[in-house]
Parts: structure tokens; sequence; C-alpha cells
């Protein structure tokens, strides 16, 4: 049974494949030619930038002690006051 699923699977894919790359060969050769006309409009759009999240006081402070955790050397340079 499963061997049959898999091989319908894979001649459908065997039958379409040379179809798509067809497709794609001929949307090349029409941007290599026209690019204009072809690509009036872009493929993909690019996300806006998001504004950045207000952060609370509890998550400022806890930021500030995960930061005084990694810069910490022994000493009490680059440390925060953490009240």
């Amino acid at each position: 049974m499963l061997y049959e699923i898999v091989t319908v699977i894979l001649a459908i894919y065997a039958i379409l494949s040379p179809l798509v790359i067809l497709k794609a060969v001929q949307f090349g050769l029409k941007c290599a030619e026209k690019p204009a006309e072809v690509m009036s409009e872009p493929v993909m759009s690019l996300p806006k930038k998001t504004k950045k999240p207000e952060l609370t006081d509890d998550m400022r402070r806890g930021i500030d002690i995960l930061t005084n955790i990694d810069t910490y050397d022994g000493t009490s340079n680059g440390q925060k006051e953490i009240k």
C-alpha cells in the first residue's frame, strides 16, 4: 500500500517536473529580454520595520541583571547599578 502511494507520487513528480522547468526557463527568458514588463511589481516585499516594544521597569531591570552577569570579570568594571 505504502509503496503504491510513493510510486504514484514519484510518477506525478516525474511528469510535472519538466513542465515546471520549462515554465521557469520561459520566465527567465522573458526577464532577460524585457525586465520592465515582466517584473513591474516586486516578487517579494520586505517586511516593514516595526517599532521597538516598550519595556517595563521590571523587564529593563531583568535585562540589566543579565547584562551584568555577562560582563562580570571579577571586578566592578562595566557593571550597572541595580536598584
